[in-house]
């Protein structure tokens, strides 16, 4: 797939960038109809995540890839296990970030298969991009793992 393709396909798919900030709201409606007390559950159980910007600390803004397929249920739930020794805030950066050990992807990218960024995936990040899902899964979860150790350093 050309770069043009792959970026039009995953714009199609998921029309807001990945790190939109969503309310509770928001996030309920993209999951599906959910309520904002059910959002604020999920999140208390550990398979959402907010942050709160400086200057707007009773704001609580939820990213909106954790609404996208590929990435909603299962996948992040196990990711945000692994990443709950970490502030929010690391979070937010562990999923916004390229990360080397997944070929110059970030997360979202490894789990979705789909790059969200214009630009043509090296053969290394091709590869994990074509992987199966759990596959994947695996290769984020050892990124997340690694974030983990080396923050506890």
């Amino acid at each position: 797939m050309t770069r043009d393709a792959s970026a039009a396909a995953a714009a199609s798919e998921h029309p807001v960038h990945p790190m939109y900030p969503m309310t509770a709201a928001q996030m309920g409606a993209a999951l599906g109809g959910l309520s904002e007390q059910a959002v604020l559950e999920r999140e208390r159980a550990g398979t959402l995540f907010s942050v709160r910007r400086p200057g707007r600390a009773t704001t609580r803004e939820y990213p909106a890839f954790q609404a996208w397929s590929g990435v909603v249920g299962v996948a992040l739930t196990r990711v945000l296990q692994t990443l709950a020794p970490l502030s929010a805030t690391d979070r937010y950066g562990f999923f916004a970030a390229s990360n080397d050990l997944l070929g110059g992807l970030t997360p979202i990218e490894a789990l979705t298969g789909t790059c969200t960024w214009d630009r043509l995936p090296d053969a290394e990040a091709q590869l994990l991009l074509a992987a199966a899902t759990h596959e994947r899964l695996h290769a984020v979860l050892g990124a997340a793992q690694a974030l983990v150790a080396l923050r506890a350093v």
